[in-house]
């Protein structure tokens, strides 16, 4: 973790490891509001 909240969230393909740059428009993000929004960039992904 690092100051930017944005990218706490560590994403896998299995060979790969990647942080996405999570609701970069928001000034301030709660981890409740992270989860969620990792949740849907997770659902989006595996749609793909």
């Amino acid at each position: 973790m690092n100051n930017w909240w944005h990218d706490d969230v560590l994403c896998s393909n299995g060979a790969e490891h990647f942080r996405p740059d999570l609701l970069p428009d928001d000034s301030f993000i709660t981890e409740a509001e992270m989860v969620a929004e990792a949740r849907r960039y997770e659902a989006y992904l595996n749609s793909q």
